[in-house]
């Protein structure tokens, strides 16, 4: 059973997270892998028993679903980071012809 200080840890991690959304995760690849990561990490900080031993089979769920996102995230990742080099050459030769 949760103990009132990590249901605490918990209800605050959550309340935080839109904060955190609107700060930091602006793209909806940044989105959807920080979010995801965020919840899971609230949960283990909480001290649920869902992160504990006795749960292997929540652990393993959460590696599938890693896994996933990872195949999915990181070619769209490497999408992301080829336009930002263009974007960087496309400033380079503005700022240059200046």
């Amino acid at each position: 059973m949760a103990t009132l200080l990590g249901i605490l840890i918990y209800v605050a991690l959550l309340l935080a997270l839109p904060l955190i959304v609107w700060r930091y995760l602006r793209a909806p690849s940044e989105f959807v892998v920080g979010v995801a990561l965020f919840l899971f990490s609230a949960i283990l900080l909480s001290g649920s028993p869902l992160a504990g031993p006795p749960r292997a089979i929540w652990v393993r769920a959460f590696m599938f679903v890693a896994q996933i996102v990872a195949l999915v995230m990181v070619p769209v990742g490497l999408v992301e980071h080829v336009e930002f080099l263009k974007l960087r050459r496309k400033m380079r030769t503005l700022r240059d012809a200046a």
